[in-house]
């Protein structure tokens, strides 16, 4: 990623950053826990809020 796009994501972001691996970590960790052993057959957007 440039300099540039990284900077422009920032900006778009409604969390004023972009996206670490730590962020699908969490979710993948969850989903593989007892307390996400209910979600199935979902589509779920990891992007901070950028998904319209």
């Amino acid at each position: 990623m440039t300099t540039e796009q990284l900077q422009a994501l920032t900006v778009a972001g409604p969390r004023g950053r972009v996206g670490q691996p730590r962020n699908t970590a969490a979710l993948v960790a969850f989903l593989c826990s007892a307390d996400g052993g209910w979600v199935n057959g979902q589509l779920l957007y990891s992007d901070g809020g950028l998904h319209a």
